[in-house]
């Protein structure tokens, strides 16, 4: 194996990872600024959801790592 000069990442991390920037990515689309749900922009709801969903999918995957300890 060469060494890339980075430390290696788990599977189950990388696809954390790439979910929080895909789900970013999607929030800051501009149909998300032009629509308002009871007077607060899709934005502001899309962002609120993410503070909420980012650590719990966080959480699952902290906690798949002590389910075999």
């Amino acid at each position: 194996m060469t060494d890339r000069g980075f430390f290696p990442l788990e599977k189950k991390y990388a696809v954390a990872l790439i979910t929080y920037i895909a789900l970013a990515v999607l929030f800051f689309l501009p149909w998300a600024r032009q629509h308002s749900v009871y007077g607060v922009s899709l934005f502001g709801w899309l962002m609120g959801a993410f503070m909420f969903v980012a650590p719990v999918i966080n959480l699952l995957v902290l906690r798949s790592d002590n389910t075999g300890k």
